[in-house]
C-alpha cells in the first residue's frame, strides 16, 4: 500500500440465513421458518468488561472514601464548635466574676472587713483656711559692675536688631 489511496476494507461476515419449512399438522400449507445463525465475534470483550468493572469499582471506592472523609471532617467541626461554645460560656462566667469582684460594694466590704477601714462621718472632717492676701516679694540681687555693663550691652544689641 503505497501512495495516496485508502486501504481496501474487508467486508464483514454476513450471517447465514437458512429457511426451514415447517408444516402444520393436518395442513398442506407449508410456512417457512427463518432462523438466523450468525457469529458474534467480539474480540477482547472479556478484558474490556473486566477493566470497565474495575474502573467502576475504583470510582465507587473513591466516592465512598470521599464521603467517609467528609463525615469525619463534619464530626471534627461539630466537636470543635462544641468546645468553642464551652470556652465562650466560661469566658462570660469569668467576666461576670471579675465585674462582681471590682464592683464598688465588693471593694467597700473588703476595705471594711479585711483592712479595718471605716467610712468617714461628719465628725472626722476638718476644714482648713488658707490666706490668699499674702504675697511674696523676691528682692533683686545686687549685680556687680561688669554684669550690669554686659546686660546694658545685650539690651542695646537687641534694640539694634529690632
Amino acid at each position: 500500500m503505497h501512495g495516496n489511496t485508502a486501504p481496501k476494507l474487508q467486508p464483514e461476515a454476513q450471517p447465514e440465513f437458512t429457511p426451514e419449512i415447517h408444516r402444520s399438522r393436518g395442513s398442506d400449507i407449508s410456512t417457512p421458518h427463518i432462523s438466523m445463525r450468525g457469529s458474534t465475534h467480539n474480540k477482547g470483550s472479556a478484558p474490556n468488561t473486566f477493566f470497565a468493572a474495575a474502573f467502576a469499582m475504583g470510582l465507587l471506592g473513591a466516592v465512598i472514601y470521599g464521603r467517609v472523609q467528609t463525615n469525619e471532617i463534619y464530626g471534627e467541626i461539630a466537636r470543635e464548635t462544641k468546645e468553642y461554645e464551652i470556652v465562650q460560656s466560661e469566658n462570660v462566667r469569668m467576666h461576670s466574676d471579675l465585674e462582681a469582684k471590682v464592683a464598688i460594694k465588693s471593694v467597700e466590704e473588703y476595705a471594711e472587713q479585711e483592712l479595718g477601714l471605716q467610712q468617714l462621718d461628719q465628725s472626722q472632717i476638718e476644714y482648713i483656711q488658707l490666706q490668699t492676701d499674702d504675697s511674696v516679694e523676691i528682692p533683686d540681687e545686687e549685680k556687680n559692675l561688669f554684669v550690669r555693663i554686659k546686660d546694658k550691652f545685650e539690651s542695646f544689641m537687641e534694640y539694634l536688631k529690632g
